[in-house]
């Protein structure tokens, strides 16, 4: 296990890298978040009009959010806004002193994240969707990002490979929580690992593929 290592220089780094992402308007935001939310039961009887009021408000956009207040505690799925480089940040109070930082992330893609009641949720250049609503991981390549293991992929082995840059995986039992860290490293090259249901992959500057 190699708990650690690459990861605690994020709170002193990403503070600062976190004001720098460009955010799409309201409508295109509003456009791309409603591809991301799971599709409504076919059960339902409520109609379009109303089925497309009831997810936007399902929808966290940029922005800094009270946990209890303006939104509800609990796991979300975070979605970069165009696909680009994002900023997360979860936090005590509204002190703005970096010891108030509960973790904070620059993230690719899409992360999940767990709130509570109290702390202060800020989106820069991502929008967040209640994981239940959320849309789970559809594609055939899995690329930088954070996917939840028997939702976004099956557990099992994985070869991940670096994109040439400095790349970095992790998996742990609870996103953004470096006690939950099961193991992580930075490489460039090739690496080979085992996930199991209920635990995260991050990947950052590589991609994964399922070992048969």
């Amino acid at each position: 296990m190699k708990k650690g290592k690459g990861f605690l220089t994020v709170i002193g780094v990403l503070i600062v890298l976190g004001i720098i992402g460009g955010m799409l308007n309201d409508k295109n935001t509003e456009k791309e978040a409603q591809k991301n939310l799971a599709t409504q039961s076919e059960e339902t009887s409520v109609s379009k009009s109303n089925e497309t009021t009831e997810e936007n408000k399902d929808i966290v956009k940029s922005g800094q959010h009270k946990v209890g207040q303006d939104i509800k505690a609990g796991e979300y799925k975070v979605f970069s806004e165009n696909n680009s480089v994002a900023y997360i940040e979860s936090s005590k109070d509204s002190t703005g002193n970096m010891d108030s930082i509960i973790f904070n992330d620059n993230i690719q893609n899409t992360s999940y994240i767990i709130v509570n009641d109290g702390n202060y949720l800020k989106l820069t250049g991502c929008y967040a969707i209640p994981v239940e609503k959320a849309k789970k991981f559809e594609g055939d390549k899995i690329i930088s990002g954070m996917y939840k293991v028997g939702v976004d992929i099956p557990g099992g082995e994985y070869k991940v490979i670096s994109d040439g840059n400095a790349s970095y995986f992790e998996v742990n039992t609870k996103p953004h929580d470096i006690n939950a860290i099961v193991t992580n490293e930075n490489f460039s090259d090739s690496r080979f690992i085992t996930v199991s249901d209920g635990q995260y992959l991050k990947l950052s500057n590589c991609t994964a593929e399922k070992v048969k």
